[in-house]
Protein backbone atom coordinates (compact mmCIF):
# COMPACT_ATOMS: atom_id res chain seq x y z
CA UNK A 1 0.00 0.00 0.00
CA UNK A 2 2.77 2.44 0.91
CA UNK A 3 4.68 1.76 -2.32
CA UNK A 4 1.52 2.20 -4.36
CA UNK A 5 1.21 5.79 -3.15
CA UNK A 6 4.46 6.65 -4.95
CA UNK A 7 3.25 4.86 -8.08
CA UNK A 8 0.10 7.01 -8.11
CA UNK A 9 1.18 10.56 -9.07
CA UNK A 10 -2.47 11.65 -9.49
CA UNK A 11 -2.76 11.84 -5.70
CA UNK A 12 -0.03 14.44 -5.36
CA UNK A 13 -1.23 16.26 -8.49
CA UNK A 14 -4.71 16.71 -7.02
CA UNK A 15 -3.60 18.63 -3.93
CA UNK A 16 -5.03 22.07 -3.21
CA UNK A 17 -4.74 24.05 0.00
CA UNK A 18 -8.04 25.72 0.88
CA UNK A 19 -9.35 28.11 3.49
CA UNK A 20 -11.73 25.63 5.13
CA UNK A 21 -13.18 22.16 4.66
CA UNK A 22 -16.85 21.20 4.30
CA UNK A 23 -18.83 21.41 7.53
CA UNK A 24 -21.43 18.73 6.81
CA UNK A 25 -22.30 15.89 4.47
CA UNK A 26 -24.01 18.15 1.92
CA UNK A 27 -21.01 20.42 1.57
CA UNK A 28 -18.73 17.39 1.44
CA UNK A 29 -20.75 15.88 -1.38
CA UNK A 30 -20.74 19.16 -3.33
CA UNK A 31 -16.99 19.59 -2.91
CA UNK A 32 -16.37 15.99 -3.93
CA UNK A 33 -18.47 16.42 -7.06
CA UNK A 34 -16.49 19.55 -7.98
CA UNK A 35 -13.16 17.79 -7.35
CA UNK A 36 -14.28 14.82 -9.47
CA UNK A 37 -11.97 12.29 -7.81
CA UNK A 38 -13.80 9.37 -9.41
CA UNK A 39 -12.43 10.07 -12.89
CA UNK A 40 -10.27 7.34 -14.38
CA UNK A 41 -6.57 7.34 -13.56
CA UNK A 42 -3.68 5.87 -15.48
CA UNK A 43 -1.45 4.67 -12.65
CA UNK A 44 -3.51 4.46 -9.45
CA UNK A 45 -4.58 0.96 -8.53
CA UNK A 46 -6.90 1.87 -5.64
CA UNK A 47 -9.98 4.01 -6.08
CA UNK A 48 -9.44 7.64 -5.16
CA UNK A 49 -12.09 9.50 -3.18
CA UNK A 50 -12.49 13.09 -2.07
CA UNK A 51 -10.74 14.17 1.14
CA UNK A 52 -10.46 17.49 2.90
CA UNK A 53 -8.13 17.11 5.86
CA UNK A 54 -5.50 19.01 7.88
CA UNK A 55 -1.86 18.66 7.00
CA UNK A 56 0.60 17.08 9.40
CA UNK A 57 1.46 20.41 11.08
CA UNK A 58 -2.18 21.37 11.66
CA UNK A 59 -1.76 24.78 10.04
CA UNK A 60 -3.52 24.21 6.69
CA UNK A 61 -6.40 22.23 5.26
CA UNK A 62 -5.80 20.20 2.12
CA UNK A 63 -8.15 18.95 -0.57
CA UNK A 64 -6.86 15.77 -2.19
CA UNK A 65 -8.09 12.78 -4.14
CA UNK A 66 -6.66 9.76 -2.38
CA UNK A 67 -7.63 6.20 -1.43
CA UNK A 68 -9.63 6.14 1.80
CA UNK A 69 -8.11 4.67 4.96
CA UNK A 70 -9.57 3.25 8.13
CA UNK A 71 -8.60 5.62 10.95
CA UNK A 72 -8.24 3.83 14.27
CA UNK A 73 -7.66 4.57 17.96
CA UNK A 74 -9.37 7.96 18.03
CA UNK A 75 -6.97 10.10 15.99
CA UNK A 76 -7.77 12.87 13.54
CA UNK A 77 -6.94 12.52 9.85
CA UNK A 78 -4.02 14.19 8.11
CA UNK A 79 -2.54 14.26 4.64
CA UNK A 80 1.17 13.43 4.83
CA UNK A 81 3.11 15.10 1.99
CA UNK A 82 6.17 12.91 2.52
CA UNK A 83 4.22 9.65 2.51
CA UNK A 84 1.79 10.96 -0.12
CA UNK A 85 -1.18 9.49 1.67
CA UNK A 86 -4.06 10.06 4.07
CA UNK A 87 -3.35 8.67 7.53
CA UNK A 88 -3.76 9.17 11.29
CA UNK A 89 -2.27 12.25 12.94
CA UNK A 90 -0.78 10.76 16.08
CA UNK A 91 -0.46 14.17 17.73
CA UNK A 92 -4.22 14.50 18.04
CA UNK A 93 -7.01 12.98 20.11
CA UNK A 94 -10.49 13.42 18.72
CA UNK A 95 -12.22 11.33 21.38
CA UNK A 96 -12.35 14.38 23.68
CA UNK A 97 -14.22 16.73 21.31
CA UNK A 98 -17.80 17.88 21.84
CA UNK A 99 -18.66 15.49 19.02
CA UNK A 100 -16.04 12.80 19.57
CA UNK A 101 -14.91 10.40 16.90
CA UNK A 102 -15.36 6.67 17.42
CA UNK A 103 -12.61 4.16 17.91
CA UNK A 104 -12.42 3.73 14.14
CA UNK A 105 -13.95 5.48 11.14
CA UNK A 106 -13.35 6.01 7.41
CA UNK A 107 -10.99 8.84 6.50
CA UNK A 108 -13.47 10.33 4.03
CA UNK A 109 -16.02 10.76 6.86
CA UNK A 110 -13.87 13.13 8.90
CA UNK A 111 -16.34 15.96 8.20
CA UNK A 112 -18.49 14.42 10.94
CA UNK A 113 -15.85 15.38 13.51
CA UNK A 114 -15.36 19.10 13.08
CA UNK A 115 -13.16 19.28 16.16
CA UNK A 116 -10.28 18.06 13.99
CA UNK A 117 -10.59 21.19 11.86
CA UNK A 118 -10.74 23.43 14.92
CA UNK A 119 -7.17 22.35 15.64
CA UNK A 120 -6.01 24.29 12.60
CA UNK A 121 -3.76 27.12 13.76
CA UNK A 122 -4.15 29.24 10.63
CA UNK A 123 -5.80 28.98 7.22
CA UNK A 124 -5.19 30.40 3.78
CA UNK A 125 -7.74 32.72 2.17
CA UNK A 126 -7.23 31.34 -1.34
CA UNK A 127 -6.38 28.15 -3.20
CA UNK A 128 -2.71 27.29 -3.49
CA UNK A 129 -1.43 25.03 -6.25
CA UNK A 130 1.07 22.24 -5.76
CA UNK A 131 3.68 24.22 -7.71
CA UNK A 132 3.43 26.97 -5.08
CA UNK A 133 3.89 24.38 -2.34
CA UNK A 134 7.04 23.08 -4.07
CA UNK A 135 8.24 26.68 -4.56
CA UNK A 136 7.79 27.27 -0.83
CA UNK A 137 9.84 24.14 -0.13
CA UNK A 138 12.56 25.36 -2.53
CA UNK A 139 12.76 28.69 -0.70
CA UNK A 140 13.12 26.84 2.60
CA UNK A 141 15.95 24.74 1.11
CA UNK A 142 17.72 27.89 -0.13
CA UNK A 143 17.43 29.43 3.32
CA UNK A 144 18.87 26.26 4.86
CA UNK A 145 21.78 26.37 2.37
CA UNK A 146 22.42 30.03 3.26
CA UNK A 147 22.42 29.18 6.96
CA UNK A 148 24.94 26.39 6.27
CA UNK A 149 27.20 28.81 4.37
CA UNK A 150 26.99 31.33 7.22
CA UNK A 151 27.90 28.59 9.67
CA UNK A 152 30.95 27.62 7.59
CA UNK A 153 32.05 31.25 7.48
CA UNK A 154 31.76 31.56 11.25
CA UNK A 155 33.81 28.38 11.72
CA UNK A 156 36.48 29.66 9.32
CA UNK A 157 36.62 33.05 11.04
CA UNK A 158 37.21 31.32 14.36
CA UNK A 159 40.36 29.86 12.82
CA UNK A 160 41.32 33.24 11.32
CA UNK A 161 40.59 32.05 7.79
CA UNK A 162 37.67 34.15 6.54
CA UNK A 163 35.67 32.54 3.76
CA UNK A 164 35.70 35.68 1.63
CA UNK A 165 39.49 36.14 1.88
CA UNK A 166 41.45 33.21 0.56
CA UNK A 167 45.05 32.74 1.54
CA UNK A 168 47.89 32.43 -0.96
CA UNK A 169 47.89 28.69 -0.46
CA UNK A 170 44.30 28.56 -1.81
CA UNK A 171 45.40 30.08 -5.16
CA UNK A 172 46.97 27.39 -7.39
CA UNK A 173 48.76 29.93 -9.61
CA UNK A 174 50.52 31.59 -6.69
CA UNK A 175 51.38 28.18 -5.27
CA UNK A 176 52.95 27.09 -8.57
CA UNK A 177 54.91 30.34 -8.69
CA UNK A 178 56.33 29.66 -5.24
CA UNK A 179 57.29 26.12 -6.20
CA UNK A 180 58.98 27.34 -9.39
CA UNK A 181 60.91 30.03 -7.50
CA UNK A 182 62.10 27.52 -4.92
CA UNK A 183 63.13 25.08 -7.65
CA UNK A 184 64.99 27.82 -9.55
CA UNK A 185 66.77 29.14 -6.47
CA UNK A 186 67.63 25.83 -4.86
CA UNK A 187 68.56 23.70 -7.88
CA UNK A 188 69.02 25.48 -11.18
CA UNK A 189 71.17 28.40 -9.99
CA UNK A 190 73.60 26.26 -7.92
CA UNK A 191 74.04 23.88 -10.89
CA UNK A 192 74.86 26.79 -13.20
CA UNK A 193 77.39 28.20 -10.71
CA UNK A 194 79.01 24.79 -10.31
CA UNK A 195 79.28 24.33 -14.08
CA UNK A 196 80.78 27.79 -14.43
CA UNK A 197 83.46 26.99 -11.82
CA UNK A 198 84.35 23.73 -13.60
CA UNK A 199 84.54 25.56 -16.89
CA UNK A 200 86.91 28.16 -15.42
CA UNK A 201 89.16 25.51 -13.89
CA UNK A 202 89.46 23.63 -17.17
CA UNK A 203 90.07 26.62 -19.41
CA UNK A 204 92.00 28.98 -17.13
CA UNK A 205 95.45 27.25 -17.65
CA UNK A 206 94.99 27.38 -21.44
CA UNK A 207 94.17 31.05 -21.37
CA UNK A 208 97.14 31.67 -19.05
CA UNK A 209 99.58 29.88 -21.41
CA UNK A 210 98.29 31.84 -24.38
CA UNK A 211 98.69 35.05 -22.45
CA UNK A 212 102.33 34.30 -21.52
CA UNK A 213 103.09 33.17 -25.05
CA UNK A 214 101.79 36.40 -26.47
CA UNK A 215 103.89 38.41 -23.98
CA UNK A 216 107.00 36.41 -24.86
CA UNK A 217 106.50 36.92 -28.61
CA UNK A 218 105.93 40.61 -28.07
CA UNK A 219 109.11 40.90 -26.04
CA UNK A 220 111.17 39.13 -28.70
CA UNK A 221 109.80 41.37 -31.39
CA UNK A 222 110.73 44.48 -29.42
CA UNK A 223 114.27 43.25 -28.99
Amino acid sequence: MFVEQFLCPEVQDSIEIIARCPRDEAEWFTAGKRKNCSKATKYCKDERVYHCVPNHYLNETVEVCAPWKLIVFGYCVEYNFLGRRVQENYNTNCTQFAVPCPLYYASNEVYKYQGCYELIKSTNSEHVSLSQIEQHSTVNNLNEDKEMIDLEERVDSRHNVPKSKKTDEDNPHILMFYIGAIFLTGIVIPINIHMFIIYRKRNLPRYTNIFYAQQKIGKQCSD
